[in-house]
């Protein structure tokens, strides 16, 4: 692991056994750790790994490109030694949904949204946000040719932001991708 970098939605992929083109071309469906989490689903899966950095078992590398882009790379944190020992233990609760069946074999990487009211309006916002952040990109740097929103804010990001509705800079800065650089430049905007 020291000499592979990845991110944390790629080793997500990489421990539900995902078999796109990035893990199989890595050789990580050779690794022990392959496939061991099939039994989470993405956004689960992604709790967990969140959890293990905020508690300091993980960390996160920040890495920034020639092109200023930054990527985070995973790293064993303080408290992983003792955790690989099995000095600790980690829990974590579940969110459990009556109703729902065994988890398909298919692999979905999000959850889908049942009531159609509410996921016409989480794309409407979506849009919004995104129409918003791209002209605001352009009013600031009018000599750059930014092509999509996605050159400035991640549109994973903005899915969230649409499905989470944050009311504050603080919350805008917990969801995933959305930096203190670029809450900093896109949050009144984003939030208004």
């Amino acid at each position: 692991y020291s000499e592979r970098k990845f991110t944390l939605n790629h080793f997500v992929d990489i421990w539900r056994g995902a078999k796109n083109q990035k893990v199989l071309s890595s050789h990580w469906n050779s690794d022990p750790i392959y496939g061991t989490g099939s039994c989470y689903t993405a956004l689960e899966a992604n709790r967990i790994l969140k959890q293990l950095l905020a508690t300091g078992y993980l960390w996160e590398d920040l890495i920034v490109s020639r092109d200023q882009m930054v990527s985070a790379y995973l790293t064993l944190g303080k408290l992983a030694p003792n955790l690989l020992a099995g000095q600790c233990t980690i829990k974590h609760t579940r969110e459990v949904r009556a109703g729902t069946g065994n988890r398909s074999t298919e692999d979905s990487s999000e959850v889908k949204t049942t009531d159609p009211t509410l996921a016409k309006m989480q794309e409407d916002c979506l849009n919004e946000l995104k129409h918003l952040v791209l002209e605001t990109g352009r009013d600031m740097y009018p000599g750059k040719q930014i092509k999509g929103v996605n050159e400035i804010i991640p549109l994973q990001a903005l899915k969230m932001i649409s499905e989470k509705l944050p009311t504050s800079s603080d919350a805008l800065k917990k969801l995933e991708y959305m930096t203190e650089y670029r809450v900093n430049l896109y949050g009144d905007v984003i939030l208004s």
